[in-house]
């Protein structure tokens, strides 16, 4: 495995490169600066490791847990507070930016278009969060499993 440190982005720890055997994440989002501090504390480069990844929205890739080969087991503490802001929270905020620019793009087809542009860039806005808290719940599934 091949580790640089991570840097803070906000409140997220995020991985500029992060390689396990032949995968290369770049920019990789760790779901919480707790789980990136145990990382960084108790895995060495060279380690053998299994990760568990969910896909964050469209682009980016979330780190939920890590298990290393001979003993060690670092996750994501829970999974509450990651669904509520999946299925709550982001939902407002993606929703009304996709609103916005949905509204903006319809314009091109008059005022019917703008409506209809709208309510696109909404439902994409919550269907796309509401797909990211499947997602997470999905590979937190999996990683409870294995």
């Amino acid at each position: 495995m091949g580790l640089n440190p991570f840097r803070q982005e906000g409140g997220r720890a995020v991985y500029n490169r992060f390689v396990v055997g032949q995968t290369e994440f770049k920019k990789l989002i760790a779901a919480n600066v707790h789980l990136a501090n145990d990382i960084a504390e108790n895995v060495k480069v060279g380690d053998r490791v299994c990760i568990w990844v969910y896909g964050h929205l469209s682009h980016r890739k979330g780190l939920i847990g890590l298990k290393k080969e001979g003993g060690g087991f670092y996750r994501m503490p829970g999974l509450g507070a990651g669904m509520f802001w999946y299925v709550v929270i982001s939902p407002v905020f993606v929703g009304l930016a996709g609103f916005f620019v949905g509204g903006l793009v319809g314009m091109i087809g008059g005022r019917s278009g703008s409506v209809f542009g709208a309510l696109v860039g909404l439902a994409y806005g919550v269907g796309i969060s509401w797909y990211t808290a499947y997602r997470l719940y999905s590979a937190y599934q999996e990683m409870k499993a294995g």
